[in-house]
């Protein structure tokens, strides 16, 4: 027997055989199939590159969750950016013995401590000690300060910090644990968020069934008074709420259960507090459910009520939104353009904002929508179909960006159906600014905006009032005006020129260099302490004419890119918001008089919680 051995390109090695006695031809021939086998894994094995952990991701330090199980705290190795809008990249899973409960994650918001992100978890279940709670993460826009983003992982183990004996299961609204007292014992909560002094809603969730004697329960174990002076609360025997065949109620105290079933509540519906005060509410130990069991722990509840009523009748509400960012702009586009066909339609990619960020004065020059699109044709059907259907044959599709982000199979597909296809981009997002603001053909004299290119909130956040009023946004790094902003301001001769943002984002330095070019340019900066209060600046400082306002999520660009046009037509800016705490925000729409809010995006952007509360006046 003969071997003839014979190396392929990709690796593989092939034995022949040739076998001269027939008489051992089938031992030969498998001897000869299992070396073929050995060699062919032994070159798998060869050509195959080990994994390796990206070791410049952040790393999870701890996970914990509150003493009920509705926070889970996540504590990295570095600052964190602001994870809100996460919510539907995490699991959470409990295993309760033979069950297994999963329970969404309504909430993902910043800790006080930036390298912690706080999970709110919706719970309807008591936990005991025994249970196994698990956190699973599919790779996102969970990222570090330094931009890093967060590995995928599964099931990770939480430390569960129950104890036995609690019956309390939930809170509405948020609240957050401050202190564990074993002693007593006693759980204190704090509500997150100012409470409407006339419109009190709170509802404190329990475990254990319907309670025995509701108004002896009220009257021996819940105790109710201002934190500062002791003063017992005395509610009005008033129904502020009436429910049809309750016999629970108790002057503004009723009995409320959860979709039909436990957990059951406490629920104080109140229009009697006083404005600017700090309550507590304590359900003692020994509050008695209908089957004797009481509870084995004092629950301490602090909340504070607001300065001002905003009890009346609520703002109006639309909210824009699809199934994807993409899907979100096709429905903007179609709000937009509901009574009347575009003139032409601008493309820029879905997935970075930089070629875009000044284009929402091209796309309100042509009388076009601004549509994010994906890489390639078969990733962007959706929207080129909108095209085709929407802009007839013969007009102008303008693409920003380069062909790195807006493929040429896109530019070529829609020239095969008979647009004009005009691509604007440059070497960088310098190049791509000043093309476009090139396209814009600015008279001299005109008003001038200047924002960071570093970051999108600023520019998007005064893109619709730019696009209105015709001021180009141009694009600068902190610290040093680039050569085309230069050239810029010195052909545009501007007199007026405001700077968008703080001096984190660009220097005083940039001011300086602007005095050198012009001395008698008036500099206005619209900023505050962060993305969100620079956009409420020019909320306030560019009044709407009307009484609308449009509100997109300050931690992602999609929404707000899309929607700058619609906030221009409607003649208002781009109120960024991020689910947090919300009073400033709506002290600003009180001011202005704002009784109409366009929402862009869906739940995962801008939650119903945030919602309400900016609905509400």
């Amino acid at each position: 027997m003969k071997f003839k051995f014979q190396t392929l390109r990709n690796g593989v090695v092939i034995i022949k055989c040739k076998i001269n006695n027939e008489r051992t031809k089938k031992q030969q021939s498998f001897l000869a199939l299992l070396l073929t086998v050995i060699m062919l894994f032994s070159s798998l094995l060869l050509n195959t590159q080990p994994v390796r952990a990206n070791t410049n991701a952040p790393t999870i330090v701890s996970v914990s969750t509150d003493h009920i199980g509705k926070k889970i705290t996540l504590a990295f190795d570095r600052a964190m950016a602001d994870p809100s809008g996460t919510e539907d990249q995490f699991t959470v899973s409990v295993n309760a013995g033979k069950i297994t409960y999963t329970y969404p994650v309504i909430d993902v918001a910043m800790s006080s401590d930036k390298k912690q992100i706080i999970l709110n978890l919706s719970v309807l279940k008591g936990y005991v000690p025994t249970d196994v709670i698990t956190l699973s993460y599919t790779k996102g826009s969970i990222a570090a300060e330094d931009g890093t983003l967060l590995e995928s992982f599964t099931d990770m183990k939480i430390n569960g910090n129950f104890v036995s004996g609690v019956n309390l299961v939930d809170i509405e609204p948020s609240a957050t644990e401050i202190e564990y007292d074993p002693s007593v014992p006693k759980l204190k909560y704090r509500f997150d968020n100012l409470m409407d002094y006339d419109d009190i809603n709170l509802a404190i969730y329990l475990t254990n069934g319907f309670f025995n004697t509701f108004v002896d329960n009220l009257n021996n174990y819940v105790k109710f008074y201002e934190k500062e002076t002791g003063t017992i609360v005395s509610l009005p025997n008033k129904v502020t709420q009436p429910i049809a065949n309750r016999y629970m109620e108790v002057t503004d105290w009723y009995f409320k259960q959860v979709q039909g079933r436990v957990p059951l509540g406490l629920y104080l519906k109140s229009t009697f507090l006083k404005p600017s005060t700090t309550y507590i509410i304590e359900v003692q130990k020994g509050f008695t459910f209908n089957n004797d069991n009481k509870t084995t722990m004092t629950y301490s509840f602090e909340f504070t009520t607001t300065e001002h009523s905003t009890a009346s009748v609520p703002r109006n509400l639309q909210r824009i939104a699809g199934s994807s960012r993409t899907e979100t702009s096709i429905a903007i586009a179609k709000e937009e353009f509901k009574d009347k066909a575009p003139d032409a339609v601008v493309l820029t990619t879905a997935n970075g904002f930089p070629d875009a960020l000044s284009g929402a004065g091209l796309a309100y020059k042509y009388n076009a929508p601004m549509l994010l699109v994906n890489k390639s044709v078969n990733e962007s059907k959706n929207v080129l179909d909108y095209v085709i259907n929407n802009l007839s044959k013969g007009k102008n599709v303008y693409i920003l960006g380069g062909e790195g982000v807006v493929g040429t199979d896109i530019s070529d597909y829609l020239t095969s159906k008979g647009y004009n296809v005009i691509r604007i981009g440059g070497s960088d997002r310098y190049e791509t600014n000043q093309k476009i603001v090139d396209n814009l053909n600015v008279a001299k004299g005109s008003t001038i905006i200047l924002a960071s290119a570093d970051g999108f909130a600023d520019a998007l956040s005064v893109s619709s009032i730019a696009a209105l009023k015709g001021y180009p946004i141009l694009l600068s790094g902190k610290d040093s005006l680039p050569a085309n902003v230069v050239s810029d301001i010195t052909n545009i001769h501007p007199a007026h020129l405001y700077i968008i943002g703080g001096t984190g984002v660009l220097s005083t330095n940039i001011e300086e260099q602007i005095k050198n070019i012009n001395e008698n340019i008036k500099i206005s900066r619209l900023s505050g302490n962060n993305r969100y209060e620079t956009s409420m600046k020019i909320v306030d400082f560019f009044k709407s004419t009307g009484d609308t306002v449009t509100v997109a999520s300050g931690t992602d660009f999609p929404d707000a890119l899309s929607g700058a046009l619609l906030a221009a037509r409607k003649k208002t800016a781009i109120l960024l918001i991020d689910n947090m705490d919300l009073t400033k925000q709506k002290d600003l729409l009180k001011k202005n008089s704002i009784n109409n809010i366009i929402i862009f995006g869906g739940e995962g952007a801008v939650n119903s919680n945030t919602v309400k509360a900016l609905t509400q006046k």
